[in-house]
């Protein structure tokens, strides 16, 4: 799946006993495999750790290190006291073995990459409304009157279906560059776009297009020459006052 850098297949078969057929999909992500085995040896160091420290505080309570008894054999001796431990290695091995899989369950047939394309977008929808409250203050409404807290809400709703928009326009750009072509440095790119009023005292389009902006635009089907036809007619009535 070259659009997500993945690897993914799909599987028809029954689950839990339902009497119905589903659709397993399962990818495998390298990037994301190597990431997570570099957390779980970090993890597992940071739990030799833990383990030393507890041996050396001569613990007697088998509970206290019960937490540990899946990946590590733990040992005591004839007193109880916690005396060593060793790590399960072939237990971490499947642990390890299985980084960078993951899988989509759906009821209706459709292909991996259809499944991973409608969890990513309603996924970004989630993260949409995350953002209302981080970046739109919506996490504290501040008003007091309802029909105030009813045109933010309102505003903010609009402001998100334009942010999504954006998200959505942008996917073939995003898919190619996923560091240039995020929402936040669309935005900014937007804001560099305008009129100035220069020492004539009058309004220019101070500067050309850049090709990221033309790129961008392009998403939205705005040409070069449309973007200036449209500043033009921004710059008419401003001229006039």
């Amino acid at each position: 799946m070259e659009d997500y850098e993945l690897y993914g297949k799909t599987i028809e078969k029954e689950l839990f006993h339902t009497g119905k057929k589903q659709y397993i999909h399962i990818y495998y992500d390298g990037i994301a495999a190597e990431r997570e085995k570099i957390i779980i040896n970090q993890r597992f160091h940071k739990l030799d750790q833990q383990l030393e420290e507890k041996k050396n505080q001569i613990i007697k309570r088998q509970e206290d290190v019960a937490g540990y008894k899946k990946y590590y054999r733990l040992k005591f001796d004839e007193n109880g006291y916690f005396q060593s431990y060793k790590r399960k290695d072939k237990e971490i091995k499947e642990l390890i073995n299985r980084a960078g899989f993951f899988a989509i369950i759906t009821s209706r047939k459709m292909s991996a990459s259809q499944a991973l394309e409608i969890y990513r977008d309603r996924d970004a929808i989630e993260k949409v409304f995350r953002m209302e409250k981080t970046y739109l203050g919506n996490d504290v409404f501040r008003v007091h009157l309802d029909e105030h807290l009813e045109s933010k809400v309102f505003i903010s709703f609009i402001a998100l279906i334009i942010r999504n928009e954006i998200y959505k326009s942008l996917k073939p750009l995003y898919l190619k560059n996923k560091k240039e072509y995020t929402v936040p440095k669309v935005l900014r790119e937007y804001e560099k776009l305008g009129v100035t009023k220069l020492s004539d005292k009058k309004y220019h389009i101070r500067y050309k297009l850049t090709n990221k902006q033309k790129n961008i635009l392009k998403q939205i089907g705005i040409n070069e020459k449309e973007y200036i036809e449209f500043a033009r007619e921004v710059i008419k009535p401003l001229d006039k006052n």
